[in-house]
């Protein structure tokens, strides 16, 4: 009877040890919850972050200082014609031989926006297509982003390596101006190599720091 009792007992005793390792292991798995949640809504206010800082505008001054070509006259101008243009001055700027899709006169220019050789290859895609001028000074939407842009000044083509922009930009003529000193109109622009490059900086480091995060979150909650 006494070793029946006893036994009892032990098992009274284990069954309340087993409920309060299932309590203890309820809380703990709550307390595990709660951390995961706030590092979820940690790495999504970051995200959040990121993607209003990709598409805010970069806030460049687009002048000579990112010219690497100009065709005088540059006319005709069609889609095909400036693209041609293009192909001529970034194989110019890059040293390639060329031969001129034209009699027009072709110059490169080193900006100090300008990368050094190789300039990227025209990807044969098309630009935007014409797009309305008659402006001196604009700001452009960039988008998420070009590799050039060719604003006709009055009747000069000038192209522009851009990569990298994105979002608003301002344009501005400090290249063509008439026999009185006044600054040419444009008459129109477009762009090429729709984003075809990514910043080298923020973004990536950003995604970056999303991972690193999601990672030391996990490891605090396991440890």
């Amino acid at each position: 009877m006494l070793y029946f009792t006893k036994n009892l007992s032990e098992m009274e005793h284990l069954a309340g040890a087993s409920e309060e390792g299932r309590k203890h292991s309820r809380k703990k798995m709550k307390i595990i919850l709660l951390k995961l949640k706030r590092v979820c809504f940690g790495a999504l206010s970051l995200c959040a972050l990121i993607g209003t800082l990709a598409g805010s505008a970069s806030g460049a001054i687009i002048d000579s200082s990112y010219s690497f070509g100009d065709v005088d006259p540059g006319s005709p101008s069609s889609l095909a014609d400036e693209e041609n243009r293009l192909v001529h001055l970034i194989n110019l700027y890059n040293g390639d031989p060329s031969v001129a899709p034209d009699g027009n006169t072709y110059s490169t220019n080193l900006g100090a926006n300008v990368p050094a050789p190789d300039l990227p290859a025209y990807d044969g895609l098309g630009g935007t297509g014409q797009l309305a001028g008659g402006f001196t000074s604009a700001t452009i939407d960039f988008g998420t982003g070009w590799d050039y842009l060719m604003i006709k000044w009055a009747n000069v083509s000038y192209y522009y390596y851009v990569g990298g922009l994105t979002g608003n930009n301002d344009v501005t003529n400090d290249v063509v101006f008439n026999k009185k000193g006044k600054a040419q109109d444009a008459s129109h622009y477009r762009f090429f190599n729709e984003g075809a490059r990514v910043p080298e900086g923020g973004v990536p480091v950003a995604m970056l720091g999303v991972v690193l995060l999601g990672m030391f979150g996990f490891r605090r909650l396991f440890l």
